[in-house]
């Protein structure tokens, strides 16, 4: 868990009260004719999983991935970092448990900072531990941070990440699909 808080708060608020983890999350931030500021977001975690080894945590952790999803207190979440959320949903894609939501965002925060503008270009710092496996910017990393970049110009600012899984994780799959059939 503590992982996953050292990422930008739209990452770990699906996370923030479990041991949820997941493969991947991507993040497309798409601006608006002239505006550096406002602008539409997609968020998509991938493989989601929980690191808890008893079936009654795992049970717990599932129930509060769907709490996220369904309830209002996600919504208003994402309204502090700028973001209103106009779709939400969890899915099954090739074996995998997906989470994805978008919405439209003005003056978008990370960590509760504005996305930042230095010297014309936006820039995205993040810890060295994280592995960028995709973008659209320039990657610079040191020992202790990497940071992306793109052209204040460039419309839409793409990235995704890859977590360092537990081999131990377990997929959530499985209660994904009883709960979904549950709903039909």
């Amino acid at each position: 868990m503590k992982k996953l808080m050292q990422f930008f708060p739209i990452v770990f608020l699906l996370f923030i009260f479990s041991c949820l983890t997941f493969e991947t999350a991507e993040f497309r931030i798409i601006f608006y004719e002239n505006s550096m500021t406002d602008g539409t977001i997609e968020v998509i975690y991938s493989n989601i999983q929980t690191g808890e080894a008893l079936l009654k945590d795992q049970q717990k952790d599932f129930k509060e991935l769907v709490k996220h999803y369904q309830d209002d207190q996600f919504l208003l979440d994402q309204m502090t970092d700028g973001v209103y959320v106009k779709e939400r949903e969890l899915f099954e894609e090739n074996g995998k448990l997906i989470g994805k939501y978008n919405g439209i965002f003005r003056n978008f925060k990370f960590d509760n900072d504005p996305l930042k503008l230095v010297n014309d270009e936006f820039i995205l710092l993040m810890d060295a531990d994280d592995e960028v496996v995709e973008t659209n910017g320039k990657i610079i990393k040191s020992e202790k941070n990497i940071f992306i970049s793109w052209p204040k110009n460039q419309k839409e600012l793409y990235w995704k990440i890859k977590m360092t899984n537990d081999p131990k994780s377990t997929s959530l799959l499985d209660m994904f699909r009883e709960w979904k059939e549950k709903q039909n």
